[in-house]
């Protein structure tokens, strides 16, 4: 027995070199002075990640349940999938062939590598004759360390569907995790304080019925649910519904960073998870899906984790950097139409024809609209329910509904808005085909996407009776009838913008449609090669060449599709009351624009009572990040018309944008860094100019309030107040010292909304 052990020692020293192989319970690690990791060298589990500048582990709380640092998702033939991870002390006691390998070693630039090799997996049904190696590496001097995962499949009949790595878990930081706050980058950005806690008492059921459609909001603590091992968890795909592929926990102290740094992304999860308060602690994780089968290798990219001094906005500065130099290498650059950056949003009319059928507006109204819009202060119309068969009901029969009017009156009517100073943008679904159509049956099985074992994918939408196939992004059939759409649109039609509804945030799907012949997990890629193709072969006629491009606004937030769009919609009002955070995208990619929805604050029933009541707010904050205005006018459904002292207050908002926009563009979103309110009850956001610096201030009490400003070294010549009411006002301003840095000091009294411009 000693000799087969001694052979199979020998073979795996032969297979690695450099092996240190040791008795259980020893330690292997590297570090740095920032951050450091230690494994098991006999099971490869990891340990410790311990933060060097104050020597804490932040991986507190244990549990037998869980393995760091991978989990494997694995098939054999028709059995249940079941999760594969580094085998345990007592795996490895009783069958020696899981005796890991592990090799240090430093790197002529001082960066530090240690590579562990797991020769074989174990599992309750008989040892997996699975390969994996993890290679962590920490260079000289860096808070990053960066973590890669390497896997050869021969086991027969085996799959290996998803790769969970790096994980963490029992993770809080300091003393307490009731200070800790989690940053999460769903629909734009989420903020969380407290989430083992919060996650663990989630939300209240809102229930909501508009026209066929059947709504449930969340109010509360999270929207975290419960899993069949009792964790509590929020889980989505990228790309959407997560805007990025990173995420921070932090306290007062500092922080837990973990990105994945992909050039060229690919269909991607990200996990946070937790027991609850009776076991504190969080547990993240990345996931990707190999599809792996046997006698086939995967290698990831690198994943970024550190361990870093301050909070959140040192995480999204380390993402931002590396996300632009990615997207260098493949990404050409893209120019919003002049009249888009001037404009302070737009008026949505979803209302020419629903989904039930019935018609508000036809196309000889849109010269009133825009009359209408213009009253507001707006030029932009966005229409839906213009094409046959109506809103989520005729896609993709992207042709004028000859019920709203021919298509003779639809160019005419198009064309009198551009000649009176308008702009009109359309709605197109980007994923859907109502599979109603019977006669294109084969056309929707040939550009749909299927699972493995041929099926289409089909949602649904209001009306239960409808059904959608989720189309391909990566097919050329689905690609060239969004493409041709949208040149008929722009070309003959007149339209100076698209909005693509679901393109960034209706779930990706993995496809198995043989027709394809792509990689299964490439959503990404097509969504990319639609936008770029548009950008590249579609302008507008007759525009002067500062408006030539197309303005394309699409739902979500995605740092994979923001560099093609004029806005991204975030929708806040969906998750409002569970830590909706936009911030979190607006300062990762400043000189993106968000667009979002504001609402009247009585008389209407689109949306719950508990949205409108806070309406004032949602515009309000709208204002302070920057945004572009999505503002419906759906008649007695979702009109601010019906709500006059919000339509009086908005009107001011759009006013006060607009002198902003005319005198201070291209602002670089800051968030709150280099502010400090001290006790005066406003909130202030800092905007970066080429020329200067611009503050919004919100500021409900009406009362003075003061405001530091760190100049960051520039000298300060003059400081402009513009209230809401119209007022413009130079204000005093005083250099002092603060917190051993130069500061200005800002005494002032200012209208609810505001800001301030900045002279150097």
């Amino acid at each position: 027995m000693r000799k087969v052990h001694l052979m199979l020692l020998l073979a795996m020293l032969c297979l690695f070199p450099g092996i240190i192989y040791a008795q259980a319970n020893q330690s292997a690690s590297i570090s740095n002075q920032w951050i450091e990791v230690v494994f098991n060298k006999t099971t490869g589990e990891l340990q410790r990640l311990i933060n060097k500048k104050t020597g804490e582990n932040v991986l507190k709380n244990w549990s037998a349940k869980k393995s760091m640092p991978f989990g494997l998702l694995v098939r054999k033939g028709n059995e249940k999938a079941q999760l594969v991870t580094a085998p345990g002390t007592e795996n490895v006691k009783d069958n020696k062939q899981l005796a890991v390998g592990v090799k240090l070693d430093t790197e002529v630039d001082g960066t530090s590598v240690i590579q562990i090799r797991y020769p074989q997996l174990f599992t309750e049904k008989g040892i997996l004759n699975i390969l994996a190696e993890v290679t962590v590496r920490i260079p000289k001097n860096s808070k990053e360390s960066f973590w890669s995962m390497s896997l050869s499949n021969q086991e027969d009949n085996c799959t290996i569907d998803d790769v969970r790595f790096p994980c963490f878990f029992g993770v809080y930081l300091g003393d307490t995790w009731k200070d800790d706050e989690l940053v999460y980058p769903y629909h734009s950005g989420e903020k969380i304080l407290n989430p083992v806690e919060s996650y663990e008492k989630g939300s209240a059921s809102i229930g909501w019925r508009w026209q066929d459609y059947k709504y449930t909001y969340k109010a509360g603590a999270s929207t975290a649910i419960k899993d069949k091992d009792d964790l509590y968890f929020r889980e989505f795909k990228y790309s959407p519904r997560l805007s990025m592929m990173w995420l921070d926990y932090y306290d007062q102290n500092g922080g837990l960073y973990m990105a994945s740094y992909e050039d060229k992304p690919g269909m991607a999860a990200i996990r946070a998870e937790t027991p609850g308060k009776d076991m504190p602690g969080m547990g993240f994780y990345m996931i990707k899906n190999p599809d792996l089968k046997k006698g086939q290798s995967w290698q990831s990219h690198n994943y970024s984790v550190a361990l870093h001094p301050g909070d959140w906005h040192w995480a999204a500065d380390q993402y931002r950097n590396w996300k632009h130099q990615s997207l260098q290498k493949y990404l050409k650059p893209y120019l919003t139409p002049d009249w888009f950056s001037k404009s302070p949003g737009l008026v949505a009319h979803y209302d020419f024809k629903y989904q039930n059928g019935s018609v508000v507006h036809r196309f000889k109204d849109l010269p009133r609209l825009l009359k209408e819009a213009k009253e507001m202060g707006l030029n932009h119309l966005l229409l839906s329910g213009w094409h046959v068969d109506g809103f989520d009901n005729g896609f993709p029969m992207y042709t004028p509904d000859p019920e709203l009017g021919t298509e003779a009156e639809f160019i005419k009517y198009i064309k009198e808005v551009n000649d009176a100073g308008g702009h009109v943008m359309f709605y197109l679904n980007s994923r859907l085909f109502n599979m109603k159509y019977t006669d294109l049956k084969d056309k929707i099985d040939l550009w749909a996407v299927k699972n493995e074992k041929g099926e289409n994918r089909v949602e649904k939408y209001g009306n239960g009776n409808i059904s959608f196939a989720v189309m391909c992004p990566n097919y050329s059939g689905w690609q060239n009838q969004m493409f041709n759409t949208i040149q008929y649109l722009v070309k003959k039609a007149g339209a100076h913008g698209i909005y693509l509804d679901q393109l960034g945030m209706g779930t990706p799907e993995l496809c198995f449609n043989k027709a394809h012949h792509h990689e299964h997990d490439r959503w990404i890629d097509g969504q990319m090669q639609l936008l770029e193709r548009v950008h590249q072969d579609i302008t507008v006629p007759e525009a002067s060449e500062k408006d030539k491009q197309v303005a394309i606004i699409f739902e979500g937030a995605s740092d994979n599709y923001g560099n093609y769009a004029s806005g991204q919609l975030i929708s806040t009002f969906s998750h409002y009351f569970t830590g909706a955070f936009p911030e979190l995208y607006r300062y990762t990619f400043p000189g993106q624009t968000l667009v979002d929805m504001v609402y009247p604050s009585k008389n209407q029933v689109m949306r719950p009572v508990h949205i409108s009541r806070v309406s004032k707010e949602m515009i309000d904050h709208s204002f302070l990040l920057g945004n572009y205005l999505w503002a419906y006018d759906l008649e007695e459904d979702n009109s601010f018309r019906n709500d006059p002292e919000m339509m009086a207050y908005l009107k001011q908002v759009i006013s006060l944008r607009k002198a902003w926009l005319s005198k201070f563009a291209n602002a670089l979103f800051r968030d709150d860094l280099g502010l400090e309110t001290g006790k005066s009850a406003i909130v202030a956001k800092h905007f970066d100019l080429q020329k200067g610096k611009l503050i919004t201030v919100k500021n409900v009490s009406g009362k003075k309030w003061e405001l530091m400003v760190d100049t960051y070294g520039k000298k300060v010549t003059r400081v402009m107040l513009y209230n809401m009411s119209g007022g413009e006002v130079s204000i005093p301003f005083k250099q002092v010292s603060y917190k051993n840095k130069p500061y200005l000091r800002i005494e002032s009294k200012s209208e609810r909304l505001a800001f301030l411009h900045f002279s150097y």
